[in-house]
């Protein structure tokens, strides 16, 4: 039987040699730089489709056969991916844990056992036969549908996982040649390097140096001789006399599968088709390949002063060698079992050899998300015995997934999910890493609760389906392309909020989590905004009060279009802020970590997520933008986008992807690029696609061959370790390598060991800033040094700005702790009862006074309710009774150890009078008071006693008209004229827009103005809606207003620096008048004073609106006299939707002062 294969395998080889000599490939590979016609005959002639499939010369290395049907298998025991055939073993595991979108078929001795097929809600996830495999297909795989019709149980087949002397042919067609105009590639028009979606473009060295392609594809490089030489990457060099092979999406994956370096490419232009063909001997090529990029990769390492065992790497390079020689010898003798051993031996060593040269460095996060299944503390502790082994410092379990938790939960309206069987596996998680040195940080899915193929949504969606996000075409869902559907918690019901806040508190008080992973806090992705989310009627009607429109009828060029965008994200800023400070107020030490859309531009109005806010203002101690690429530079670009907001806020750990297809070395590189770019740490998505992908040997042969301290468990002593291994390479590498003298390694000894030793010393946190200025003296005098190598010189300041990152956020915590304090206490009651017997729940909540977006409530054990008339108004488990009628004093006494500011009365108080004919208690009646009264502005508050729990806002009158509307208790109008007498009345409105408490009634008269000023304010209306306002003027009154007007009309705005969307709506009549009227439009609000002078007021139409739009772009950077206004604010103006051009003077005003 062994003789007959073998001769079976050598005739295999002539014929399949015999074969290729006789096409008389028509082009070959000329010196010139151009492929050429070497004979008049034509390759299709030769090499067909039937002819490629040959089975003679053109199996597969490995396949799966069915009669005439042969299906590739793309690979054995790892991840199904879109399109792929997979072969499972024993030796993967029980079952293949495959999703529903494929068909498995169960071989056992060549014969179907058991034929699996989708129902496409139920998992694949066959059961692995000892005796034999199952071949998974994924339903995109050109052979999925011909099987799935033909395959049953029974059928004699044949499964060949090792068929290594081959010789095949593979050929496709490509889409362009050396594109270069519009003529040469429309698909690829606009594109870097001409290469269209899902496009194989062909260039030779008359294209130009390189490709010039983005980082979206894959390219093989080919040299003069035909040879595959290089595989991976994008923009390639193109080499003289050779080509380059690039592909996008599928001829992508079509390029990974076939052309595999060693392999000789052919190209018939006539028919536009490329030939690849891979024989026995192209194992040889491809391994010499790859031993000479492992003898450079060495090469470069020391060149770059790398801490890596070179003397080992080495002596396996060596070794491998010699195996290639053997190889060579037994394929010629035609021991083709032997030197496949060999050859794969050497992969190995080459392997070993390569993750080796990645340095294993002293301080980083090494973090990875787990999706926890276990049901038993034996499962829980194999799952972190292999992590450990990994030396993975950090753990980020989803705690909260389709609409369960994973733990048992007191909360009404989730329950533990039912798969763990009461099993308790956050708590076994939490602690058996901690007894292993680890972090555990609880991920939660946040707005998202479940999926279609997956609970559905749990219990959430079925007992509280009102609080699911509604799109704009009436969905509860989001549907993606494989018809999974998405479902969202609505994040402006204030109950579903209050939901996620308490069982995150839950969390908090109950397990000794080190941290909490917030995902998904955002909207679902808008795309074209055909089907965006918040259409349901509480948002519509909330949007409403404010702007006065249903945002159901805006669209992108509506001139109300960005505020709509704004207020959703205002929504989720809010919430963000909010579920933090709570946490935080309970749990002073958690840490808080965040995934985060990466594109940092397009993010607040694609999906509504503000992270760089949350960054800038101190919110997150750790940063996870989600760079999930196979491109290197793609996560490069991420993390420094990242970097130049979050550097010294918050420490940046990107997460990148073990499930999507990067190839093992190239994960070790993104891994490396963080390292070198500044990034803390590295976060791998996720648990079983790392294993069943194979990456555990990469990382623990190189990046994470040494145990690595986390740098936000002890951020000091994390520092105090990378400047001690600093220390360690000066002498270990720096100076043995020749990039250091001696002197110099005395000298910079001396320097680190003394910032080490401030580190060292009892008061090192109070005296950070002295110390971080100690450390940019020594990044000065490195980069300042000639005598220095520039590697050296490279390694040093990356060491140190990783020690200055660590070090910022530490300040960035001490400082939010400063400065976020509550300077503001509320009550919230239902001004509304039906009758005695009503329970009236209260409310007291924070505000905090760096941020008025933010809030908390407090619980009911951190104050006190009084009623000094309990037969009238009693007082149970915080909440009142109405029990009788008449009045009732009642007093609120807030105590514990609350982060307050000073002066901050903590004792509040209220009456409830039960005479009232229409059932309400008045809670704004008597608290209306004017604060600050100048010559043409007074500043309203209303926030002494209490207000209504369901008020959506306030309304501000004066003298008997609506002027603004705000959700805060407190409103500055400064649009009053100098001497002028004005009543002012407040009130209270759901987001209906019912009237809910009305307040008493101010007079105030406003200064006089001795400075002539004869200023006219057009009349309008405004809206403050937390961070966003709006500002609509009047077209009657302001027409008459400009016809009476001796000098320049204003716009007074009530808005300041912290507003991030400001929006003017002026009536191009208004306009048109000013015009008209030859009057310059000065728009004032606290931090801007914008001047449109009259002669540039050349407005065409009558009808319509002007726009004009200031956003504030959340810069961290200091502000000073020099700042360029465009560095800080886009200033944007539109005419009925569509942009025009207003020349303006724009000034910043700081402290009063242009």
């Amino acid at each position: 039987m062994v003789v007959k294969l073998m001769i079976k395998r050598i005739v295999s080889i002539l014929l399949s040699l015999l074969l290729f000599i006789s096409f008389g490939f028509s082009y070959t590979y000329a010196v010139d730089n151009t492929v050429s016609n070497q004979s008049d005959q034509n390759i299709s002639t030769n090499v067909s489709s039937d002819t490629v499939a040959d089975e003679v010369y053109n199996l597969p290395e490995k396949y799966f056969k069915d009669g005439d049907i042969i299906v590739p298998i793309d690979d054995v025991n790892k991840d199904r991916l879109d399109g792929e055939a997979i072969a499972y073993t024993s030796s993967y595991g029980k079952s293949t844990n495959t999703n529903q979108w494929g068909m498995e078929i169960t071989v056992v001795n060549n014969v179907v056992k058991k034929v699996t097929k989708p129902n496409y809600v139920n998992p694949n996830n066959s059961a692995v036969p000892d005796n034999g495999v199952v071949i998974s297909i994924h339903i995109s795989n050109p052979e999925f549908n011909v099987l799935l019709n033909r395959v049953k149980e029974g059928d004699k087949v044949e499964v060949v996982l090792d068929n290594f002397n081959t010789t095949t042919f593979w050929k496709t067609k490509y889409d362009a040649f050396d594109p270069k105009t519009y003529e040469d590639n429309p698909a690829g028009y606009g594109v870097p390097g001409m290469r269209g979606n899902n496009q194989l473009i062909i260039y030779d060295s008359l294209y130009g140096s390189r490709t010039g392609t983005n980082e979206y594809g894959y390219e093989v490089v080919i040299n003069k001789d035909g040879e595959i030489v290089s595989a991976g990457g994008n923009n390639s060099e193109i080499p003289t006399g050779g080509l380059v092979l690039s592909g996008h999406g599928d001829a992508a994956k079509w390029l990974k599968k076939y052309a595999l370096i060693g392999s000789t490419v052919a190209i018939d232009k006539i028919n536009k088709e490329v030939i690849i063909k891979h024989m026995p001997m192209s194992y040889v090529d491809e391994a010499q390949y790859k031993i000479d990029m492992v003898e450079n990769n060495l090469k470069d390492a020391k060149e770059q002063f790398k801490n890596i065992p070179y003397d080992d790497i080495q002596a396996i390079i060596d070794s491998a060698k010699g195996k290639l020689d053997n190889a060579k010898t037994c394929l010629n003798k035609g021991s083709y079992e032997e030197a496949e051993n060999l050859l794969k031996s050497i992969d190995d060593d080459v392997n070993k050899a390569m993750y080796m040269s990645f340095e294993s460095v002293k301080v980083e996060s090494r973090a990875i998300w787990i999706r926890p299944k276990e049901k038993s503390l034996s499962e829980v502790e194999k799952n972190l015995d292999m992590l450990e082994n990994m030396n993975i410092n950090t753990i980020y379990l989803d705690v909260f997934w389709g609409g369960y938790t994973i733990y048992p939960t007191s909360n009404k309206y989730t329950a533990q999910n039912p798969i763990y069987n009461g099993f308790d596996v956050l708590d076994a998680y939490v602690k058996e890493a901690h007894k292993r040195g680890m972090e555990v940080y609880a991920w939660t899915e946040n707005f998202l609760i479940g999926t279609s193929n997956l609970s559905d949504g749990g219990p959430i969606k079925a007992k509280e389906p009102n609080w699911l996000m509604i799109s704009r075409k009436g969905y509860n869902y989001l549907v993606d392309s494989s018809g999974i559907k998405y479902y969202f918690l609505n994040p402006v019901i204030p109950d579903a909020r209050e939901f996620l806040i308490e069982l995150y508190k839950e969390l908090a008080i109950k397990y000794d989590i080190d941290g909490i992973q917030f995902d998904y806090m955002r909207y679902p992705n808008s795309y074209d905004y055909s089907n965006d989310f918040g259409y349901d009627d509480y948002t519509r009607n909330l949007f409403k009060q404010y702007a006065g429109v249903d945002p159901k009828y805006l669209n992108v060029s509506s001139d109300m279009w960005q505020l709509w965008n704004y207020f959703r994200m205002n929504i989720i800023n809010s919430f963000a802020y909010s579920v933090i400070s709570e946490l935080r107020m309970i749990k002073p030490e958690i840490k808080i970590a965040a995934d985060v859309w990466p594109n940092y531009d397009t993010a607040p109005s694609d999906i509504f997520q503000d992270s760089k806010d949350w960054t800038i203002k101190n919110y997150l101690d750790i940063l996870n933008p989600m760079s999930y690429y196979t491109s290197v530079l793609l996560v490069t670009d991420d993390l420094k986008n990242t970097l130049n907001f979050a550097s010294g806020h918050s420490m940046v750990v990107p997460a990148i992807g073990t499930s999507i297809g990067t190839d093992s070395v190239t994960l070790l590189k993104q891994i490396d690029a963080i390292r070198n770019n500044g990034g803390v740490g590295v976060g791998l998505f996720e648990f079983e696609s790392l294993f069943k992908n194979g990456y555990e040997d990469a990382l623990k042969g190189g990046v994470f061959s040494t145990q690595a301290v986390a740098p936000d468990k002890d951020p000091i002593y994390a520092v105090e370790t990378v400047l001690g291994g600093t220390l360690s390479d000066i002498d270990g590498v720096y100076v043995k390598l020749g990039g250091m003298s001696q002197s110099e390694a005395s000298t910079y000894k001396n320097l680190l060991s003394s910032i080490i030793s401030a580190l060292k010393s009892p008061n090192a946190v109070g005296n950070l800033k002295a110390t971080l200025n100690e450390i940019d003296d020594v990044l000065q005098r490195v980069n300042n040094d000639k005598n220095l190598n520039t590697n050296v010189v490279a390694r040093i300041t990356n060491d140190l700005t990783k020690c200055k990152m660590i070090l910022s956020s530490i300040m960035a915590g001490e400082e939010f702790k400063e400065n976020h304090v509550i300077d503001e206490l509320r009550v919230e009651i239902p001004s509304n009862y039906n009758k005695i017997g009503s329970v009236l729940p209260v409310k007291v909540k924070g505000i905090f006074g760096d941020n008025k977006l933010d809030f908390v409530y407090l619980d009911t054990s951190q104050y006190e309710v009084v009623s000094d008339n309990p037969s009238v108004v009693g007082v149970s488990n915080g909440s009142l009774i109405i029990n009788g009628t008449g009045k009732a004093n009642i007093k609120i006494t807030v105590k514990g150890n609350l982060n307050i500011a000073h002066g901050v009365d903590t004792k509040l108080s209220f009456t409830v009078d039960t005479n009232s004919a229409d059932k309400k208690v008045s809670l704004l009646n008597g608290v209306l008071k004017a604060v600050n009264i100048s010559n043409n502005s007074v500043e309203l508050s209303w926030s002494d006693g209490g207000v209504d729990l369901n008020a959506a806002g306030y309304i501000v009158e004066r003298n008997g008209e609506e002027i603004a509307r705000v959700n805060n208790t407190s409103y500055k109008d400064m649009t009053c004229t100098p001497g002028e007498s004005y009543t002012y009345k407040i009130e209270a409105f759901d987001t209906s827009g019912g009237i809910l408490d009305t307040s008493n009634m101010i007079s105030v008269t406003t200064k006089p103005d001795d400075s002539k000023n004869n200023y006219i304010y057009l009349s309008g209306t405004a809206s403050v809606y937390g961070n966003i306002a709006l500002y609509r003027v009047d077209e009657a009154k302001s027409l008459d207003v400009i016809k009476n007007a001796e000098s320049d009309v204003v716009i007074n705005f009530n808005s300041n620096e912290k507003t991030r969307l400001k929006e003017i709506i002026i009536p191009v009549s208004v306009m048109n008048e000013l015009k008209m009227a030859q009057r310059n439009l000065v728009i004032n609000t606290d931090d801007l004073k914008i001047t449109i002078l009259k002669d540039l007021l050349n407005i065409d139409n009558v009808n319509g609106y002007i726009s004009i739009k200031i956003t504030n772009k959340g810069t961290s950077q200091k502000i000073n006299n020099l700042t360029p206004i465009s560095n800080i604010y886009d200033i944007e103006v539109t005419k009925n939707g569509q942009k025009v051009s207003i020349p303006m003077s724009v000034a910043l005003v700081t402290n009063g002062t242009t």
